[in-house]
């Protein structure tokens, strides 16, 4: 390290931030500022000449990563925004004084009347009681765990298999619904409709409250309640003495459903953008997976074990999942770490007035209602999700549509046994793994190479894989549908299903993410209202498949399905093209840095 070096080292840019107070920044004649969050008798107030250096060393950080050829983590638009301020306050704040040529002396205006402020002063001039907006107490931001991969991947890892473990639930009782008749002595087929449909119907309800609850009050105490409840109801679901008991359980255990909305949520908050694509990819996967493989592991436990072990096992699973996740996961949802650190410094420092910068004014009712409300209030304020919840709910519609097909299809049409059509689904499966796999390679690939070329991160860079998903989803469709009405070798039927499932995935796992990176701090609310259409979709939609294959046939059906997918595949283009802009146009700015305090000594 040179002389040079240590000199732009040894440069404090803490005092960047100030807080005076309102009377003091009125008597300077200073121009009205945002308020100080947790002083509302001050304002914020940003020091020019430390905002200079900051850019100074930006610019010369970025110019010798550059000479020497290191990897560049200055983005270009910050270096842009630096001279543009540079050139600005040199501009209209010039300093007239004639300076001597360099070659005599070894200072400008070295001997003139024009001498250098004391820098070290200002700094302590700005540090001050008085006006420092800086309450960093050590490292107190982040739990140390925070900072470790495999414990994130853990996480990742353990929430993602209850996720699929959860998914899984939602369709295991098909297999089994008529012994569940038979054991209590019913002949009635809406009960066996109910069996399925009433998990589907707690599962819609759910996003609506577990979401916007972990965004009150954080991730980590909602996900273990959840988690709780759900193996309390489902064990009441294996122990139900009759028809309609079973049936209440089962729309409890799916109110109990918290992983769908949180997961994404965790994601985010552990993940920075270039490793958040991984991540999403393998929390979607556990999602739409969980689902498929249920009527494979359903069909043959029931068979050999009888139905109430196909509930008892995954009453097992979930407890085992839910134990390890309450001891390994610590809170990471950054409003709830915040608000924490400043409760406990006014406990320590006696001062009421601090605050997080999260934290509002309201009563409680005022927070509940507000939150629980703020998902139905993205849904309806935001072209992006709405659009991106569109077109994600009819691509899921159309693969359960797939789904609910298969078993019938293949037990009719070429006479698979009932656990032998389970294996049916294992098309369905292999399409979604490898779409899984393609997403979690390709999405980080995009935002890490816009890093390399240091532009600006954008989540519309999520999108790219959304035109070829729709067109692999369509073609499944197409040959599904074609190659069991003229009873094709079974082997071409099931590639099909493994395309629809590679488009489900390409799509889900984009579209997530792409909510995630969107909305900042009200990611879960954004997903949470995605799911609750995506639910309604995938529970309703799939009762119009066995009328409009009997109407059309399961060729013309099938084409039906996949040109309704191909019509709709101008909507990603349109999102990348316009989704910054749309983003912007009423306001909803919910990026992860949006109107917060721009002073990276300062994380409350």
């Amino acid at each position: 390290m040179t002389h040079s070096d240590k000199m732009w080292d040894s440069i404090n840019l803490d005092a960047m931030v100030i807080a005076p107070t309102i009377e003091w920044a009125q008597e300077m004649g200073l121009t009205d500022s945002w308020d100080f969050p947790w002083d509302r008798k001050r304002k914020i107030y940003f020091l020019k000449v430390i905002h200079q250096m900051h850019c100074l060393k930006n610019i010369r950080r970025a110019v010798k990563q550059l000479m020497s050829k290191e990897e560049n983590n200055v983005k270009f638009a910050h270096i842009e925004h630096c001279l543009d301020t540079l050139r600005q306050d040199l501009m209209c704040k010039a300093d007239d004084t004639p300076m001597p040529s360099l070659e005599l002396v070894n200072a400008a205006g070295e001997g003139q009347v024009l001498k250098c402020k004391n820098f070290d002063k200002l700094v302590a001039w700005a540090k001050h009681p008085d006006r420092d907006a800086c309450y960093k107490r050590g490292n107190d931001y982040e739990p140390p765990l925070h900072s470790i991969d495999r414990w994130k991947w853990s996480i990742v890892i353990l929430i993602s298999c209850l996720s699929a473990e959860l998914q899984l639930c939602t369709i295991i009782a098909v297999p089994v619904s008529l012994p569940i008749l038979a054991d209590f002595h019913s002949t009635n087929v809406l009960y066996r409709t109910l069996i399925v449909s009433i998990w589907e119907l707690g599962e819609i309800v759910s996003p609506l409250f577990w979401g916007p609850l972990s965004e009150l009050y954080g991730r980590r105490w909602v996900l273990n309640m959840a988690n709780l409840l759900f193996v309390v109801f489902l064990a009441g679901t294996a122990l139900s003495t009759n028809i309609q008991m079973l049936i209440a359980f089962r729309f409890l255990t799916g109110l109990a459903t918290a992983c769908s909305p949180i997961g994404p949520g965790i994601v985010k908050d552990l993940f920075e953008e270039e490793c958040r694509g991984r991540a999403m990819s393998v929390m979607s996967l556990a999602g739409v997976l969980g689902p498929v493989i249920g009527p494979i592991i359903a069909s043959y436990l029931g068979e050999r074990a009888g139905w109430r072990w196909v509930f008892w096992l995954p009453t097992i699973i979930s407890s085992v999942l839910g134990v390890l996740i309450l001891i390994i996961y610590r809170e990471a949802y950054k409003v709830i770490i915040l608000e924490r650190k400043a409760k406990k410094l006014r406990r320590e420092t006696d001062k009421p007035e601090l605050r997080s910068r999260y934290e509002r004014d309201e009563t409680l009712s005022h927070k509940l209602f507000s939150t629980s409300i703020r998902p139905l209030t993205l849904l309806f304020r935001s072209t992006i999700l709405l659009l991106s919840t569109i077109y994600l709910s009819i691509v899921y519609g159309y693969t359960y549509i797939t789904m609910t097909t298969i078993a019938p299809v293949f037990q009719e049409r070429y006479r698979f046994s009932e656990g032998a059509s389970g294996l049916a689904f294992l098309g369905l499966c292999l399409g979604l793994g490898f779409g899984a796999l393609l997403c979690s390679f390709l999405l980080d690939r995009y935002t890490q190479q816009a890093k390399t070329r240091s532009e600006v991160f954008a989540p519309e860079q999520r999108l790219p894989l959304l035109l070829p998903a729709c067109l692999l989803m369509s073609s499944g469709l197409f040959i599904f549908g074609w190659t069991v009405q003229y009873r094709i070798q079974f082997v071409v039927p099931i590639l099909g299903t493994a395309l629809v499932g590679l488009g489900l995935a390409a799509t889900s796992i984009s579209l997530q993410t792409y909510i995630v990176d969107s909305f900042g701090i009200y990611a879960v609310s954004a997903i949470s209202a995605m799911m609750v259409v995506r639910n309604t979709t995938a529970a309703f939609l799939p009762l119009a498949g066995p009328p409009l294959f009997d109407a059309l046939g399961y060729h013309w059906g099938g084409t039906l399905l996949g040109c309704v997918v191909l019509v709709l595949s101008p909507l990603p283009l349109f999102l990348i093209k316009c989704g910054e802009r749309l983003r912007a146009r009423r306001g909803l700015q919910y990026g992860d840095h949006a109107r917060e305090i721009e002073n990276p000594q300062c994380d409350l």
